[in-house]
């Protein structure tokens, strides 16, 4: 150790700077191999990619070596390989094509040349060689003349399709418009229809010699007769209509929005009602406090959450089903308050209901507790009643195991939180375990915290520990 005041530095500070200058370069170093972390990951990237090329070239090469190994006469392997015996055997059709095309383009009036010529013009001839250029000659003619003749029924029968489908679609124009009678029938579709029905047989006849362009190229199942009778029975065709005296109109009191209904579907008229008031559940995943509408249930969990209806556990499909039911039976009272001309057609269309006129089912909802009191000798509980019961049943349930002591500020609690929330009994229960969770540990830090005041300070060991 040297004296700070004689300008000299100690032993420390040599000792700091040197940690200084470690620091530093272990801070680049750390930043290099990041860096080369990097490019070691593209490179295994740009190798993979390169595998799966090397492994397709491999396997396009292995499929040309079996294509080159094949015979030209083995049947048997061409049969168990499709796509390659087409292949070949348009490769075949190319080929001798090819060779008419050479054998047309050399010059007629050559000497080398005039011999084959005449020999094919006059077969009779007894020499053996212009026999033998006569039948190959024949052979790439007569190819060359299927393949044109395939080209040209593909070309006719392309222009009778098109005309065909302008047809039909100027026959529904037509039938839309005038609403003609099924035996008229457009001149032009009935000629294409003929056309193409001509073509076929002419097709047929040139091409007997020839199975090949029948096994490619064949003929409708169905007549032109036939197809017409399809066309006119599917234009003249009509729809059913839902009858109008089934539908029903409603319109809401508060924002004068119709609705229409056709049968028993008052859901819809539910959730316009829940939206007017504001009636909200709360997610039934665990850590989410978001308090959505019903219909809006389902976006949440699949856009927020990732997770179909379908993909919840059972305990959340359970509490979602409760709240479903919840929801439905408190719309039901509130749905005459936004729409009072609606009634349940379930129970208007129903066979003991048949023949009472519609003032029957306008009565009061005192007339009805009243009615039902004379009934049954006793009072019949409101929806809200019943709901309360059921809910101060479930808190005493859930709080008889709770300590005396805590008991009654626990039930306190949830009936608050259960009010609060629409009678959501589940959602209130979840956030008083949360609640409860959350006192648990903070309690458990307050000891760690005592505990470590305590050994801090012993003199004051009572005073933290509460003992007198």
């Amino acid at each position: 150790m040297t004296d700070s005041g004689s300008g000299t530095d100690s032993d420390d500070d040599v000792i700091f700077r040197r940690e200084r200058k470690l620091f530093k370069k272990n801070r680049i170093l750390k930043k290099e191999l990041a860096s080369w972390k990097a490019k070691c990951k593209e490179i295994c990237s740009s190798s993979k990619c390169l595998r799966k090329e090397l492994a397709s070239w491999k396997e396009k090469c292995k499929e040309a070596e079996t294509f080159s190994s094949l015979p030209e006469n083995d049947n048997h392997l061409l049969k168990r390989i499709p796509y390659l015996r087409d292949y070949k055997q348009l490769e075949l059709e190319n080929s001798t094509l090819r060779r008419a095309l050479e054998k047309s383009t050399i010059n007629v009036n050559t000497p080398s040349n005039a011999a084959h010529f005449n020999d094919f013009n006059h077969p009779e001839q007894p020499s053996t060689s212009s026999n033998s250029s006569s039948s190959s000659k024949r052979s790439i003619v007569d190819a060359s003349q299927s393949s044109s003749q395939k080209i040209i029924v593909l070309r006719t029968r392309r222009k009778a399709a098109t005309a065909a489908s302008e047809a039909m679609a100027s026959r529904s124009s037509d039938v839309k418009s005038e609403r003609n009678s099924p035996d008229e029938v457009p001149e032009s579709y009935q000629q294409a229809v003929d056309q193409n029905n001509t073509l076929d047989d002419d097709a047929i006849e040139s091409q007997g010699s020839s199975p090949r362009v029948s096994e490619c190229f064949p003929t409708p199942s169905v007549s032109g007769g036939q197809l017409l009778e399809r066309f006119n029975s599917i234009i003249t065709r009509k729809r059913p209509k839902r009858s109008p005296e089934k539908e029903e109109v409603y319109e809401c009191n508060e924002c004068h929005k119709q609705f229409k209904l056709a049968g028993s579907r008052p859901s819809i008229l539910k959730y316009h009602v829940g939206k007017h008031e504001d009636y909200r559940i709360l997610c039934p995943k665990v850590g989410c406090d978001k308090m959505l509408l019903n219909r809006s249930l389902k976006c949440h969990m699949r856009d927020v959450h990732k997770v179909s209806m379908a993909q919840l556990t059972t305990s959340e499909k359970g509490y979602v089903s409760e709240q479903s039911d919840i929801f439905h039976t408190q719309m039901n009272d509130l749905i005459t308050k936004y729409f009072p001309d609606y009634r349940d057609p379930r129970i208007q269309s129903s066979k003991r209901w048949k023949g009472i006129p519609r003032d029957v089912f306008d009565i009061d909802d005192d007339d009805e507790r009243s009615m039902a009191e004379q009934a049954n000798g006793q009072r019949e509980l409101t929806a809200e009643e019943r709901r309360s019961e059921l809910n101060a049943e479930r808190i005493r349930t859930y709080t008889a195991n709770v300590p005396a002591e805590y008991r009654e500020e626990i039930r306190a609690i949830l009936r608050e939180q259960v009010e609060r929330t629409n009678y959501d009994f589940v959602g209130s229960q979840r956030r008083l375990e949360i609640l409860l969770q959350s006192i648990d540990r903070m309690r458990q830090r307050m000891e760690r915290l005592l505990n470590q005041l305590s050994r801090r300070y012993p003199e004051h060991r009572l005073r933290f520990s509460g003992e007198n």
